[in-house]
């Protein structure tokens, strides 16, 4: 144990020559930045989570009642969760005489904006564009990384990204 002490202190005097040597240990240009990074993150940033929660409930009534509407144009071949299933929508279009190559906005706003669809169809390719345009990923991160105090934290980043940037 003794042996491995003194080899220690040898390789932390030798680590601290090499610093001194490369100037490492001075004060150095981002230490300011660094440290108001470090401060930054410390405190966090504010979430309002009652927005979050409100943000949340209104985006599943715009799913759920999407595929409510899905559902009863269908009787029931097309719901909530076959919107969001891009190769079963165009499976089911394919059958109903409308072929795709994807079900993204600038392809079905086209088919909507001709007015020659059935009703069937054009209830389903509605609600498929406010199930696409309905996005709560970001806001369930926001949940679940939001601290008991409201608070976000750890989320900036000084030079994380190779360009130096902050992410």
């Amino acid at each position: 144990l003794a042996e491995v002490v003194r080899y220690c202190l040898k390789d932390v005097d030798l680590m601290k020559r090499a610093c001194e040597q490369a100037r490492l240990l001075e004060p150095h240009m981002d230490d300011d930045t660094l440290e108001a990074d470090r401060r930054v993150n410390a405190r966090g940033v504010a979430v309002d989570l009652p927005l979050v929660h409100c943000l949340l409930r209104h985006a599943d009534r715009i799913v759920a009642e999407a595929g409510a509407a899905a559902s009863a144009a269908t009787d029931g071949a097309i719901g909530e969760a076959e919107l969001r299933k891009t190769a079963k929508l165009r499976s089911w279009l394919a059958e109903q005489g409308v072929l795709v190559d994807d079900t993204k906005a600038e392809t079905v706003r086209p088919l909507l904006a001709a007015g020659d669809l059935p009703a069937p169809l054009a209830t389903v390719l509605r609600a498929r564009l406010d199930v696409a345009r309905v996005s709560t990923g970001k806001l369930r991160a926001l949940v679940n990384r939001t601290q008991v105090d409201g608070r976000l934290r750890g989320m900036h980043g000084y030079y994380d990204a190779h360009t130096g940037r902050w992410t």
